[in-house]
């Protein structure tokens, strides 16, 4: 579940560190225009929060979490396409990126309530947290890393590649947790 939420949030810090950048020298916006590109990544980065509690409620957690990685990959692939002038595309990217970010950051307390009970949950999210801490450091380091002079083709790529492995990660959550509900109503029904 750490590998899952870091794989899921590594792609968000990557564009959150790099939105200004991005927009600047690969979509050609003016300054201002790249700041207010953030605030609207901020923006949605919170309507995805706010949503993902009903669509977990709805989807279960790894289903919902495998789909925000789906998301992800999508919204980084419509990225790579963009190019100068390509405004509207380059905030349609962002939209698809924040908002599963901010889906990571609405699911994870619950689920992780969900995995591990809640008598220490404080405790276990908090260990949980690592995952996105370590996103924080991981996902600005590996855009700078893999950029080459405005140019952030290398670094989508490797967030492509992160947010398959979250696909995988929370297949895999999501078989483990239809075993475990499988389990528990053939030993209710024993």
């Amino acid at each position: 579940m750490i590998a899952l939420l870091l794989c899921g949030a590594i792609t968000g810090m990557m564009i959150f560190s790099q939105a200004v950048g991005i927009a600047v020298n690969q979509v050609g916006m003016s300054v201002t225009a790249a700041t207010g590109a953030v605030a609207f990544l901020a923006l949605i980065n919170t309507f995805g929060r706010l949503a993902a509690g009903v669509i977990s409620d709805k989807l279960g957690q790894p289903l919902s979490l495998l789909g925000a990685c789906i998301l992800t990959i999508c919204g980084l692939a419509i990225l790579i396409t963009c190019t100068q002038g390509s405004d509207v595309l380059f905030y349609v990217a962002l939209t698809i990126i924040g908002f599963p970010f901010g889906a990571f950051l609405g699911i994870f307390p619950g689920y992780t309530a969900a995995a591990f009970g809640t008598r220490f949950n404080g405790t276990n999210y908090g260990i949980m947290f690592c995952g996105f801490a370590l996103s924080g450091a991981v996902g600005p380091w590996l855009m700078n890393a893999l950029s080459n002079n405005g140019d952030f083709y290398y670094s989508y790529l490797a967030g492509i590649c992160l947010a398959s492995l979250g696909v995988l990660l929370a297949g895999i959550l999501k078989v483990r947790s239809s075993r475990e509900n499988t389990c528990k109503l053939q030993n209710a029904s024993c």
